[in-house]
């Protein structure tokens, strides 16, 4: 019999009890065109392996080898990657260990280029994942190759830096109290070319918050001055970088509030050192 209108109608070319498919590999798997609701696909080599098309809560993976991979296109809550061959589905480039799809719009979908554990999606549109762009507290970053990273440009109070490849640096326009350096490389962010260093006062000079580093420090306790009436330079180290006067500007921050005076005193560099004045 090639077919029968009835529910349990077998195929044309059915050797079993089940009705299986021409190109079946697998054990309970359905017809290709079935619409119902367990149809199975049609290269399934699993066992329990939905169809391809199918829009249901359920719907497996074409290409899955796996036993609980859902669709690639799925919107639902737990939905996996396509390529996945394992048990709880990863992500196509995930080298973590619970990443789950790029496109997903769910509640735990994880990052795409995500080589942590607990990193979240970058489009993400979910309660739990973070964006990219996401202005939150808790939000990742996108390249984060660390476990803690935060967004770049992220305003909140513990963002971390997009290049940064220490533990604790901080974002480079971060307005909150701890902010450090963008292109700090270690632990307490230092200044690049700066010319003199004052000790353990000063402040930033375009800082607007209350402990944050200067842009271009290259050494751990150097400051701009933030005392108004007396400046105290406690200069160590200093290096001029061929600059025969050097003007500072004295921007007075907290704790004394944001009124300002500029102080422009001269100092000799005649070396690669000066002497504490």
């Amino acid at each position: 019999m090639f077919w029968v209108n009835g529910r349990t109608c077998k195929l044309h070319t059915d050797t079993g009890r089940t009705c299986k498919l021409h190109t079946d590999t697998g054990r309970t798997c359905k017809l290709q065109t079935d619409t119902g609701r367990t149809c199975k696909l049609q290269t399934d080599t699993g066992r329990t392996c939905k169809l391809q098309t199918d829009t249901g809560r359920t719907c497996k993976l074409q290409t899955d080898t796996g036993r609980t991979c859902k669709l690639q296109t799925d919107t639902g809550r737990t939905c996996k990657l396509q390529t996945d061959t394992g048990r709880t589905c990863k992500l196509q480039t995930d080298t973590g260990r619970t990443c789950k799809l790029q496109t997903d719009t769910g509640r735990t979908c994880k990052l795409q280029t995500d080589t942590g554990r607990t990193c979240k999606l970058q489009t993400d549109t979910g309660r739990t994942c973070k964006l990219q762009t996401d202005t939150g507290r808790t939000c990742k970053l996108q390249t984060d190759t660390g476990r803690t990273c935060k967004l770049q440009t992220d305003t909140g109070r513990t963002c971390k830096l997009q290049t940064e490849t220490g533990r604790t640096c901080k974002l480079q326009t971060n307005i909150g109290r701890t902010c450090k350096l963008q292109t700090n490389t270690g632990k307490t962010c230092k200044l690049q070319p700066n010319t003199v260093y004052i000790r353990r006062t000063c402040k930033l000079q375009t800082d607007i918050g209350r402990t944050c580093k200067l842009q271009t420090d290259t050494r751990r306790t150097c400051k701009l001055c933030t005392e108004r009436f007396k400046i105290f330079l406690q200069i160590k180290s200093c290096r001029s970088s061929g600059l025969r006067r050097l003007r500072l500007r004295c921007t007075l921050l907290s704790p004394w509030g944001n009124s300002s005076s500029a102080f422009n005193p001269s100092f000799s560099a005649t070396g690669p050192s000066l002497q504490e004045q």
